[in-house]
C-alpha cells in the first residue's frame, strides 16, 4: 500500500502573496508515469491535470483536477485509479479545499480537507489542525511514485 504524506502544516510568509502565474483556466495538462526499474524507465500510465474556474461558498476558485491511471497492460500487475481535487483562490492560489480520491492496487485512500485562512484551521476526514497562517498544500508524496501533484 501507499504512505501518503501530506505536507501542509508549513508557514512560509513568501507564499501569502503569491500569484498565479503557471497555469490559466480551461487548459488540459497531459504527462506520461513512468516507474524506474533496476535504472530503467517504464511508461506505466497518463496523469492529467484540468484546471477550471468554479463557485464554492459564492467565491470563483482554481478548480484543478488531476486524474492518473495505468495503462491496461499494467492494470494486472497493479491497477492505479486515482483522483485528485484542489481548489484555489483565484488571486493567492492559497488551498480551499483538496480531495484525495485513490485505488491502487485493491486499496483505497480517500481524504477531504478543507482549508480556513481566516480561522488558521485546516479541517481534514481524519483530524482538525490549527496552523500558523497562510497555509500552502506543499506537495503529496507517495512510496509509489504513482501521482505527485
Amino acid at each position: 500500500m501507499s504512505l501518503i504524506t501530506l505536507s501542509m502544516l508549513q508557514k512560509d510568509p513568501s507564499l501569502c502573496g503569491l500569484r498565479n502565474a503557471a497555469f490559466q483556466d480551461n487548459k488540459i495538462f497531459t504527462r506520461k508515469v513512468f516507474y524506474n526499474t533496476l535504472g530503467v524507465y517504464v511508461g506505466v500510465g497518463d496523469a492529467t491535470f484540468t484546471p477550471s474556474l468554479e463557485k464554492f461558498n459564492g467565491k470563483t476558485l482554481y478548480d484543478c483536477v488531476e486524474k492518473g491511471k495505468s495503462y491496461p497492460f499494467f492494470d494486472k500487475f497493479f491497477r492505479a485509479c486515482d483522483r485528485y481535487e484542489s481548489l484555489a483562490d483565484t488571486a493567492t492560489i492559497l488551498p480551499v479545499k483538496f480531495v484525495h480520491n485513490v485505488g491502487e492496487a485493491g486499496h483505497k485512500i480517500y481524504n477531504n480537507v478543507t482549508f480556513n485562512q481566516e480561522a488558521a484551521m485546516v479541517i481534514s476526514t481524519k483530524e482538525v489542525f490549527k496552523t500558523l497562517g497562510c497555509v500552502k498544500m506543499l506537495s503529496v508524496r507517495c512510496t509509489k511514485p504513482v501521482i505527485l501533484i
